[in-house]
Formats: structure tokens, sequence, C-alpha cells
């Protein structure tokens, strides 16, 4: 991997039959971050995220992996301190695993929803840092919902749900202030 022509470490994979994808996962204040896939995964998996993610220390240059193979990592924090990634619907609760980019310490917090729904994602944070959005959805994609936990507070709230039965009905987080997660219309 290169920063500005300088080398700053070497992703080593032994490459699956369709090989893996790198690109900048996000830049931050202190960090930029590289996400690493497989190609050709299978299934239906309606959330993408960062396979693997690997951060740049931008003054530093120093590269260390923070994320390891596992569920999607979709958000860094706010403060730099945290990778969120989900790990679906468990008994009635989406979990959400904060990965603290310091140490190797994981949290996993659950957050009731309804238990309807398969597969759990698109999770962002405000930028406050003190929210997080994430989305749902129903087995087959006909039902999506977007909730938002306080994360001072531990409390959820369903900002939107709808019936998405064609892809322009599809709701993506993105904030537009501290509490405006998506567009709603």
């Amino acid at each position: 991997v290169l920063r500005n022509g300088v080398a700053v470490g070497t992703i080593e994979k032994e490459a699956p039959a369709d090989g893996y994808s790198y690109s900048v996962f996000e830049v931050g204040m202190k960090n930029a971050y590289i996400e690493v896939n497989p190609t050709g995964l299978g299934g239906a998996i309606y959330y993408g995220g960062a396979y693997e993610l690997y951060k740049i220390d931008l003054e530093t240059n120093e590269m260390t992996q923070v994320f390891f193979e596992g569920d999607f990592a979709t958000d860094v924090s706010v403060g730099e301190e945290y990778v969120v990634s989900f790990a679906g619907t468990i008994e009635g609760n989406m979990v959400a695993y904060l990965d603290p980019i310091a140490d190797d310490e994981v949290v996993a917090v659950a957050y009731p929803v309804d238990a309807i729904y398969w597969q759990a994602g698109d999770g962002k944070f405000s930028p406050g840092g003190d929210k997080l959005a994430f989305s749902v959805v129903t087995e087959g994609a006909a039902l999506q919902t977007v909730y938002v936990v306080s994360l001072d507070t531990g409390k959820t709230d369903e900002y939107w749900s709808g019936s998405i039965n064609a892809p322009e009905d599809w709701k993506t987080i993105e904030w537009t202030d501290n509490s405006t997660p998506i567009d709603a219309e």
C-alpha cells in the first residue's frame, strides 16, 4: 500500500478463486482506512461494508489491521474510536459490534427490533457521534426499517419503515444533520 508514493504496509492474502478488491473506506482527521473485500461473495447480502479494515496513521504513515474477517464493518465513529459492524438479528434483537480501534476488546450491544427482520446493516454514526442509525430488512427485502439508537441512553427509536419492492425504494443511511439519518420522502 502506497501513500503519497511512500510504502506504508503490505496486505498479503491467499486469493480465493475470485480474488480480493481493495479501496479507500474512509478518511478521518487522524487516519485513513482501507477496506479489503473478497470478490464473488454469494447469497443474499443486502448490506455491504468492509470485510477487513486497515488503518493508516496520517502522521506516521504506519498501517495496522483494525477489523478482521467476519461481519461487514460499515462505519468509523466521529472520534475514530470505534468501527461498527452487525451480526443481523438474534432473538428479536439487532446485534451491533462496536470494535475499538485502539485495542482488541469488542463490545457487543443488542438493540431491540421487530423479530420479523432478517438482516441488519448500513450502520452510520451521526455527525455528533452520539447516535447510530442502522437499517433492517425482511427476507426477500419486501420491508425496510431504519432505527436510530442513542448511544448515551441505549434508547432505540424507529425512524422510517416502508415497502421496498423496487430498487428506487431503498433508503441508504446518510446523515444530513445530527437528527436526520435519511431522506424519508
